[in-house]
């Protein structure tokens, strides 16, 4: 039998209700590879306006599933570059390659 100290508990605990918190956010959350854009992680909600399982999204980056261009990608990354966001960069998401929606990206590190 292992016995866990109170701080291993804590700390147990605080990482469950962060990953729940995550989870169970209503907006959508991806988390993913500056590198190279490879989802590591994304909510419920992300993955509800996706149209896909989680299997499918995970080790996948937005290019290879439709979502945004190349072009896109490599503005973002410009900016994050520059200035250690990206902000009010106009581009079009694609959803569940149905609906393609126009916006201005706001992204920080």
């Amino acid at each position: 039998m292992v016995i866990k100290s109170r701080k291993q508990r804590v700390k147990t605990l605080v990482k469950n209700l962060i990953i729940k918190c995550f989870m169970e956010d209503p907006l959508p959350i991806c988390i993913s590879r500056a590198k190279d854009g490879t989802y590591v992680e994304v909510n419920k909600a992300a993955l509800k306006i996706m149209g896909l399982p989680r299997k499918k999204v995970i080790g996948h980056t937005s290019i290879e599933l439709g979502f945004i261009s190349a072009e896109l990608r490599i503005l973002l990354i410009d900016d994050i570059k520059k200035h250690g966001f990206a902000k009010n960069i106009p581009g079009k998401v694609n959803i569940n390659n149905q609906v393609v929606v126009n916006l201005f990206i706001f992204l920080d590190t």
